[in-house]
């Protein structure tokens, strides 16, 4: 049976419809700037489809114009109807409209980049809302995915505001060592009210980046998103961030569970 793309057997799921989840794993795939152009080939591998499979479904998303295909490079992308949705659940998600002029404020107190994370399934987080400052602001892409355990101060804000059971399942595969150090951290955070990265060696995944993170509830308990800053390190040192940057970034999270709890 062909499974998902991060591999889990979709027999797993009770309500799983192997053709959509498929079919979404394959939109995701296009929405990523590695895939945003990509053969049958590449799809098919990237998904792990068959080929017959994968050219069947993406026939499918061709004619409800959700994909396009391009004759002359011979790849597909995204399609134009997907502009049309893209809009169309912008206007209904009224959180989104609702939450953008805390970005803005959060942008001009601190001068950075400010954004909404929001989480996409069990691991995967993205970006679905920013406010880019003009003089020390870091440019980003809506869309873009993240690991929850890569490292950044959106995963360990998402993992230390968590239930217990939740992270503990997450991070069942991490070495003892490993997990007991990251539960530690965690804890730090969540008595702060906000988590941070900050990455200053070239073997860093996002060397000299820093990010602080604070959670947003839009139902009392159900943790859905994260507000979020993004700056150079060169710009703030550690301490600075923890002391400065994060009680900002919490006080505008809490200003946005005011309005939703």
């Amino acid at each position: 049976m062909d499974q998902k793309i991060e591999g889990t057997s979709l027999a797993d799921k009770k309500y799983s419809v192997p053709a959509i989840v498929n079919a979404f794993e394959i939109l995701k795939l296009l929405s990523r700037n590695k895939y945003k152009e990509s053969t049958l080939t590449e799809v098919a591998n990237a998904v792990n489809l068959t080929a017959p499979t994968c050219y069947r479904l993406l026939q499918q998303l061709k004619e409800l114009s959700l994909v396009r295909f391009d004759n002359n490079k011979k790849r597909y992308t995204l399609g134009t109807y997907l502009v049309i949705l893209g809009e169309r659940a912008k206007e209904s998600l009224d959180f989104i409209s609702i939450i953008e002029p805390y970005l803005a404020e959060l942008t001009r107190g601190t001068g950075l980049t400010s954004l909404l994370a929001n989480r996409v399934d069990d691991q995967r987080l993205t970006q679905i809302a920013k406010n880019e400052g003009e003089d020390f602001g870091i440019k980003i892409s809506i869309g873009r995915h993240f690991n929850i355990l890569d490292g950044d101060s959106y995963g360990k804000c998402f993992l230390a505001f968590m239930n217990e059971e939740e992270r503990d399942e997450l991070l069942k595969n991490e070495n003892e060592n490993y997990r007991l150090k990251v539960v530690t951290e965690l804890n730090d955070y969540k008595s702060y009210g906000f988590s941070w990265s900050y990455s200053k060696g070239n073997r860093s995944r996002f060397p000299g980046i820093f990010g602080v993170s604070s959670p947003i509830y839009l139902e009392k308990g159900r943790l859905e998103l994260c507000v979020s800053v993004v700056g150079m390190t060169a710009q703030f040192t550690e301490e600075e961030v923890i002391k400065t940057i994060g009680p900002q970034v919490k006080l505008i999270a809490d200003q946005i569970n005011q309005e939703f709890n």
